[in-house]
């Protein structure tokens, strides 16, 4: 479920209240969690669409610059993205050739056509290896693909 997508469709036709009232509802169908936590799962969503909505809309030029992108005209799910048609492939090859760019030794990366990486620390007699994986962010990238990488690598980075 796009829950940020959620939210934006329906953020005006709501109170704040009756809105993660009802996200919260929805949230519970996914997820075995308490009343409490997906009320508040839900107020973090909705402040953080509102966030993004009043920065699009903010006087601060900085801010405009870091969440202005151009425009392809095309979505990612109508490119196929997500859904390992022609357009998830040639997003692959292209993070891969990013890769690829930066002499980056990997165990696994892009180039295996997956959504996630493994690298072993350089530190010396180390076992330690970083894994990121990326999955459910590909409806994110058509509101503020900027963004999307940042949250993408917070929120999936794992250090073992």
């Amino acid at each position: 479920m796009d829950i940020e997508g959620f939210v934006r469709a329906r953020i005006d036709d709501y109170t704040y209240e009756d809105l993660s009232v009802l996200l919260a509802e929805r949230i519970k169908e996914y997820k075995e969690i308490s009343d409490e936590n997906s009320i508040k799962m839900a107020e973090a969503v909705i402040d953080e669409v509102s966030t993004t909505l009043k920065l699009k809309e903010s006087d601060d030029e900085f801010l405009k610059e870091i969440t202005e992108i151009t425009k392809s005209g095309v979505g990612m799910g109508e490119m196929g993205v997500g859904s390992r048609g022609a357009g998830d492939f040639f997003v692959h090859r292209r993070i891969a050739d990013i890769v690829a760019s930066t002499d980056t030794a990997s165990l696994v990366n892009p180039t295996e056509q997956d959504d996630g990486g493994v690298v072993r620390s350089k530190a010396k007699n180390d076992d330690v290896y970083i894994t990121t994986a990326v999955d459910g962010i590909h409806s994110r990238l058509s509101e503020y693909p900027f963004l999307g990488g940042f949250h993408v690598t917070r929120a999936t980075l794992r250090i073992k």
